[in-house]
């Protein structure tokens, strides 16, 4: 009978993550092309009972985290070369694929929490999980097509090629400039 269960939960789990493969592009381009629109959905979202959630998406932080993996993945394809760190701690970090990727996730975290806490302060609201819970969801969406192309661009510039480290350059700043657009309009509209 127990193995009947677990069978069937690695089911669920393969569908889940099989399904992703599909959902996570299209959101991917949504993001980018309407931020607005995902904002706006993420409130609803955030509205509605926990059990009926991002039910036609994934959700926000582990939309993140796969983001991040994503990025990390092309790295890995492109075979770059990570710059050697003497330091005991980040020379850690940076030779363990597994230890990278867990700093990397929290990095690109922190990112979509800052933005929310000075969200909040700047609204006068106190810093608790319920007023953290929608903006900072908005916010790893956000957070995650910048992630990709930020770390994409860095990989490239290792790379140590002319014409890739261009490429890598128009291609960080046009993320950036995405992404700094994008938070004055989210900035702004939270604030009105």
């Amino acid at each position: 009978m127990d193995f009947v269960k677990v069978l069937r939960s690695l089911e669920e789990i393969l569908f889940e993550v099989l399904t992703w493969l599909v959902v996570y592009p299209r959101q991917l381009w949504k993001i980018v092309r309407q931020p607005r629109r995902v904002a706006a959905q993420v409130r609803v979202e955030v509205g509605k009972p926990l059990e009926q959630r991002y039910t036609e998406m994934i959700s926000p932080a582990l939309f993140l985290m796969l983001s991040v993996l994503l990025a990390h993945f092309l790295e890995l394809l492109l075979q770059t070369a990570l710059p050697k760190v003497q330091m005991p701690v980040t020379g850690y970090v940076f030779s363990n694929q597994k230890a990278l990727l867990a700093y990397r996730s929290a990095a690109f975290a922190i990112w979509p929490l800052a933005a929310t806490v000075y969200l909040l302060l700047r609204q006068h609201k106190r810093v608790q999980p319920d007023n953290l819970r929608t903006p900072f969801s908005e916010q790893c969406y956000l957070v995650a097509p910048f992630a990709i192309a930020l770390s994409l661009g860095v990989s490239l510039l290792l790379m140590f090629e002319e014409r890739l480290q261009i490429f890598a350059v128009v291609l960080i700043v046009a993320a950036s400039a995405w992404y700094l657009g994008v938070q004055i309009w989210w900035m702004g509209m939270r604030l009105d």
